[in-house]
């Protein structure tokens, strides 16, 4: 009977020593096609070769929380984030446990505090893309002026980066301008890419990639392109105030509604606030009121979100 055993966890052994090699041989594989693909013109170092390996290496779950923590500018890794998730959601879910005394609570305060990380991740994104986007509209048309008076691409790029007041978006381009001399424009737009959430950088970088196919003097291509950011900017400008007008109106209804209730309250020497308080089911109802208001306020600014 031993006997058996002992060849049974042989044969698992030997499986799982299979589908590690494999999976090694197919990591190794991919890296090679890419490495040959890059290699043509560029040199390839170790730093940008360990990232694609790890990359290769990760779930797709790793790399979308990855991409997440890029575009939000966060240097955080996944078990922090995990750790800070687990906390939130303790900590919401212990609140609304102790407010409702039922079970159900916990889970929605979990469920509230992912939301809350979630909502944070996503507004650090936003802003992060609205401060390149700027910075960006000026750098183009310092760098569109400096091409018009004789200065070299390269060389008007590099000023125009130093000229701008964000410091997020020199270092963005001041990377790129480090990377793209080792491996290549295309990859070092993509890099970037990654790490901020702008249509008008992907403009940008096909234009220059349709320059460099027509022999490299773009200018007059880059002056389209400045015509199309202003235009978007404008276009952007307008939808934001038109945004912001509905979320205040918003925000000022269900501010109304606390309103009414404090006012309720008062006239009724507290009772109002007793038996939201002090009853089950008025637990239950409080509740209830307030995740109908905040789920219409989260409704409302999906429906007026207007992306260009």
């Amino acid at each position: 009977m031993s006997g058996y055993v002992v060849l049974a966890l042989l044969s698992l052994f030997a499986a799982a020593s299979l589908h590690w090699f494999a999976a090694e041989a197919r990591h190794y594989s991919r890296l090679a096609r890419l490495k040959n693909i890059l290699s043509g013109g560029y040199e390839i170092d170790d730093d940008f070769l360990n990232r694609k390996t790890e990359h290769l290496r990760e779930t797709r779950y790793e790399q979308k929380f990855k991409r997440i923590l890029k575009l939000a500018g966060l240097e955080l890794k996944l078990w922090q984030l995990h750790a800070i998730a687990a906390a939130l959601s303790g900590m919401f879910g212990a609140a609304i446990y102790l407010f409702l005394q039922h079970w159900f609570g916990f889970l929605l305060g979990s469920v509230a505090g992912v939301s809350v990380l979630w909502m944070f991740l996503n507004a650090k994104v936003l802003r992060r893309k609205i401060e390149f986007n700027r910075s960006f509209m000026i750098a183009i048309s310092v760098l569109v002026k400096m091409m018009r008076n004789g200065i070299g691409f390269e060389q008007a790029l590099a000023k125009s980066v130093k000229a701008s007041n964000s410091a997020m978006f020199r270092k963005l381009f001041e990377r790129f301008l480090q990377e793209k001399n080792r491996i290549g424009e295309i990859e070092a737009f993509e890099n970037m890419n990654r790490e901020i959430d702008s249509k008008e950088l992907r403009i940008f970088a096909l234009a220059v990639k349709i320059g460099r196919e027509s022999g490299g003097h773009f200018s007059s291509t880059l002056e389209k392109v400045e015509d199309t950011l202003r235009y978007r900017k404008k276009m952007q400008d307008k939808v934001s105030v038109i945004t912001r007008e509905a979320n205040i109106g918003s925000y000022m209804v269900a501010s109304l509604n606390v309103l009414l209730y404090f006012m309720i309250d008062v006239n009724f020497g507290g009772k109002v606030s007793e038996y939201f308080f002090t009853s089950e089911w008025g637990r239950w109802q409080l509740l209830a009121i307030g995740v109908w208001m905040i789920a219409g306020l989260m409704v409302n600014r999906w429906i007026t979100r207007i992306e260009l």
